[in-house]
C-alpha cells in the first residue's frame, strides 16, 4: 500500500527555456510513474520572472497529472518573496482541478497546496482557504509542513521565533482541518479538505490517524 512522492526539486529557473525544460521533465515523470504523488516548485517554472508563463506551465502539468490518474500534484513551498504567487497559483489550480463534480476530486484532491506552518499567518490562511473551498465548491488539498526556508526567511518577520510555536501552529492547523473532515462526515457530505502530512512528529501522525 505504499506510494512514492516524486519531487522535481529544481528551483529558480532564470529563463523561459529552463522553465519549459522543467515542465517537460515533470510531464515525462508523470508518464513514467502515473499512479504516484508528484510535487513541483513554481520557481523552477518561471514564477520569479514571468507569472503568466508559470501559470501556463503549471496548468499543463496539473492537467497531465489528472489525465494519467496521479494520486495528486503538490505545489511545493518556496521562499517568502514568492509566497503570494504560490498561494494565487495553487488556489487557481485547485478551483480548476479539484472541482467536486469533476470526478476523482471527491476521493483525492488532484492538486495540493503546501502550508509552511512556521509562518505566523499559516493557520489563519488555512482556515480562510478551507472556507473559500467550501463556499466555491472545490476540494482543498492541504499539504502541511513545518517549513523549509528558515535561513532565507528568518529575518523577514514572517516566521515564529521558536520551534514550540511552530509545533503548536502545526497541531492547531491539523486539528482544524481534521475537525472539518469529521464535521462533513457526520453530515454525510463530501469532505471539503484533504490533508497530506509531511512530518515525522509522532503526535501529529497519531492525531491524523485518529
Amino acid at each position: 500500500g505504499l506510494q512514492s512522492l516524486l519531487i522535481a526539486a529544481l528551483e529558480h529557473s532564470e529563463n523561459e527555456r529552463k522553465a519549459e525544460k522543467t515542465k517537460t521533465m515533470a510531464t515525462q515523470t508523470l508518464l513514467e510513474f502515473p499512479n504516484e504523488m508528484h510535487a513541483i516548485k513554481l520557481s523552477a517554472l518561471g514564477a520569479s520572472f514571468n507569472e503568466s508563463l508559470c501559470e501556463r506551465l503549471t496548468m499543463d502539468i496539473a492537467e497531465m497529472a489528472k489525465e494519467v490518474g496521479a494520486t495528486g500534484l503538490c505545489v511545493d513551498a518556496e521562499e517568502d518573496f514568492l509566497h503570494e504567487q504560490v498561494d494565487a497559483v495553487s488556489m487557481k489550480l485547485m478551483r480548476t482541478m479539484n472541482n467536486k463534480s469533476g470526478g476523482s476530486a471527491g476521493k483525492n484532491a488532484a492538486v495540493y497546496k503546501t502550508y509552511q506552518m512556521y509562518r505566523q499567518d499559516s493557520v489563519e490562511q488555512l482556515k480562510r482557504d478551507i472556507a473559500t473551498a467550501e463556499r466555491e465548491g472545490f476540494v482543498l488539498g492541504a499539504k502541511l509542513v513545518r517549513g523549509a526556508y528558515l535561513n532565507a526567511d528568518k529575518a523577514k518577520g514572517v516566521l515564529f521565533e521558536t520551534k514550540e510555536e511552530t509545533d503548536k501552529s502545526f497541531a492547531d492547523g491539523l486539528a482544524f482541518a481534521l475537525n472539518k473532515i469529521k464535521q462533513k462526515k457526520n453530515e454525510n457530505s463530501p469532505a471539503g479538505v484533504k490533508i497530506l502530512l509531511a512530518t515525522r512528529n509522532k503526535d501529529n501522525i497519531q492525531s491524523a490517524l485518529g
